[in-house]
């Protein structure tokens, strides 16, 4: 409720301001100086729009107030586990999470490993019997652990056929996905270094990932080998499954909107609300893990996408029949040429095109979880069957 109330304050507030931008911005225009438009309004006018944004803030600054009165009292709220509720989290955490961490909101999501029933493992995972294998999943863009369950009966979905197939133990990933890149992939490099540590760490990791979870997973590789961690050299597959490593065309589209809207007077006001999306979609118009990479070129990047150490597959789903049309269209969100991160050279990495698969049925069809399954379970590299070129 705390952060709920902060929310429709700064919406308030946000929007009053967006308001009154626009007015200013169509006064000036008739009057003649649209390249002069102020941002505020003058007068009686910038009096009312003045008015309105001290009434709301006092007022949410009051009932924030009250509600963390009520919880030093009562103390906190502890809302239903639903799989409702994660999935609104998770989507008001991919699209402005960072704001959410910077306003310090009780909504921001903390990063922190998971086990299949929910509970936190974190760096203390370890134990008595502690595994020698662990499969780490890592979801992607305004998801949670729960994308990789099938349903709100169903917990595993294909974690822990994924866990079986290499006898590990499966450990998943949980975090803001509207943060940069970066700062999710240096939080993971942590959490595996903790989990890796001797003398009782994991020997042996196993990286699954979706979407924007595959770049994540770069990113902390990144990481640690700049901090010389040696969790990477335990890591003997990594699934890349829709991850854009050459970037998202509707991140792309929305960067060219922003920019067309700046281009007017009457406009400019309105690129506020493109910039409302948070860095971390901002971060996959490029497939950026780092701000080393957004003023390279494209094909510059191909390195980054296959410096994952062990044996890699990169999955990409279709909605389209055609050889002409697929790659355009992809899985709905990711093109196919992206998320295969294919460069004409061989790398030895396996590649797999699901056909008839949107984005986020990559991680709960039992189609690919068998694919998957079968090709964690092979000694060798497995062969690309049905792989596009």
């Amino acid at each position: 409720l705390r952060g709920a109330a902060q929310l429709a304050t700064e919406a308030t507030l946000e929007g009053t301001r967006l308001v009154e931008a626009v007015h200013a911005a169509v006064l000036a225009l008739l009057r003649g100086h649209p390249t002069g438009a102020r941002p505020q309004a003058a007068g009686l006018t910038g009096w009312v729009y003045r008015t309105v944004r001290r009434i709301a803030h006092v007022s949410g600054w009051v009932g924030t107030r009250v509600l963390e009165g009520s919880e030093q009292v009562i103390g906190p709220g502890r809302p239903p586990d639903s799989r409702a509720r994660h999935q609104l989290l998770s989507v008001l955490n991919g699209v402005m999470g960072d704001h959410l961490v910077a306003s310090d909101s009780p909504l921001a999501r903390p990063f922190s490993m998971r086990s299949p029933d929910g509970a936190r493992v974190d760096g203390d995972a370890r134990g008595p019997a502690a595994p020698d294998t662990l499969v780490v999943f890592v979801h992607g863009l305004c998801q949670s652990d729960h994308a990789w369950t099938r349903g709100a009966g169903d917990r595993s979905g294909p974690v822990e056929a994924l866990a079986a197939a290499v006898d590990g133990v499966p450990i998943l990933a949980r975090y803001n996905s509207g943060r940069p890149i970066r700062v999710n992939g240096r939080a993971l490099a942590e959490h595996l270094d903790a989990l890796t540590a001797p003398p009782d760490g994991a020997s042996r990791l196993v990286l699954v990932t979706h979407s924007m979870g595959g770049l994540v997973a770069r990113s902390a590789a990144r990481h640690a080998r700049r901090a010389s961690a040696g969790w990477p050299d335990r890591v003997t597959e990594t699934i890349y499954l829709g991850t854009p490593h050459r970037g998202a065309p509707l991140e792309r589209a929305g960067a060219w909107v922003e920019d067309q809207l700046r281009r007017t007077p009457l406009t400019a006001p309105l690129a506020t609300l493109a910039t409302l999306r948070s860095q971390g979609i901002q971060d996959l118009r490029h497939g950026t893990i780092g701000p080393e990479e957004c003023a390279t070129h494209p094909a510059d990047r191909d390195e980054g996408a296959t410096c994952t150490p062990g044996r890699v597959l990169y999955g990409a789903g279709t909605l389209a029949s055609g050889r002409t049309t697929r790659d355009v269209i992809g899985d709905g969100l990711v093109p196919v040429s992206s998320a295969l991160a294919s460069s004409g050279a061989s790398d030895g990495a396996t590649r797999r095109l699901f056909e008839g698969l949107g984005h986020l049925e990559l991680v709960r069809d039992p189609a690919v979880a068998e694919y998957l399954c079968g090709w964690l379970s092979e000694d060798g590299p497995a062969p690309a069957l049905g792989s596009a070129p």
